[in-house]
C-alpha cells in the first residue's frame, strides 16, 4: 500500500511473491508497471486514494499487507477508514507490517504547522503540504487492536531523527 515506483515489490516479486501495488500516483504506478515489465514480473497496479475509496479487492483477498511511510499521512477518522480496509481485503492470520510516524521533537519540525494536537502539516521542505499524525504505542493498540493482534512495535529511525517512526507488525485478527 503505496507501492510508489515499485522497488519493494520487485524485491518480493522475485522471492516468486504474487504482488499487487496500490498509490494515489498515476505517474508512479506508470513508472512501476514499466519498471516490472523491463524486469520481467507480473504485478497488479491500482491507483486509489486509500482514505477516500474502497479498495478494489474481495474480502480476505491477501495473505499480507505491507506499507511504509504512507499510513499516518492524514488525519486519524481518514486513517481509521485506511485500517478498516486493510483489515477487509487481509485474510485471518494474514500479516499486517505498517511504518506509523512518532511523536518527534518539535525543533525537528522545521516550519511546521499544528491541525490539531496529533496532526501536522509541513510548511517547506520534501514534504510540503503533506499531513502528518503522530502515534503512540497506545494509540496503535486502540486503533489497529480492533482488527490485528499486535505482535511487536519497534521504534524505528529515518535518516533525520533516529527515532521517527513505530514498526508495527500484526496478525489479522
Amino acid at each position: 500500500m503505496g507501492c510508489g515506483v515499485g522497488k519493494h515489490m520487485l524485491v518480493l516479486a522475485r522471492e516468486g511473491l504474487e504482488v499487487y501495488g496500490v498509490d494515489l500516483s498515476d505517474k508512479a504506478i506508470q513508472i512501476a508497471r514499466d519498471l516490472f515489465k523491463r524486469e520481467g514480473f507480473q504485478a497488479g497496479f491500482v491507483q486509489l486514494d486509500i482514505y477516500e475509496e474502497k479498495f478494489p479487492f474481495p474480502d480476505a483477498f491477501f495473505d499480507a499487507v505491507i506499507s511504509f511511510n504512507v499510513l499516518p499521512h492524514n488525519r486519524l477518522t481518514k486513517i481509521r477508514k485506511a485500517i478498516a480496509e486493510i483489515a477487509r481485503v487481509l485474510r485471518r492470520g494474514g500479516l499486517l507490517i505498517v511504518t506509523l510516524r512518532k511523536r518527534i521533537p518539535r525543533s525537528r519540525m522545521h516550519r511546521s504547522k499544528f491541525l490539531d494536537k496529533r496532526t501536522y502539516v509541513q510548511l517547506e521542505g520534501r514534504e510540503t503540504g503533506i499531513v502528518h499524525y503522530l502515534f503512540t504505542k497506545k494509540i496503535i493498540h486502540r486503533e489497529f487492536g480492533k482488527f490485528f493482534k499486535i505482535e511487536s512495535i519497534e521504534v524505528i529511525p529515518d535518516k533525520w531523527w533516529p527515532k521517527a517512526y513505530y514498526l508495527v507488525v500484526g496478525k489479522r485478527l
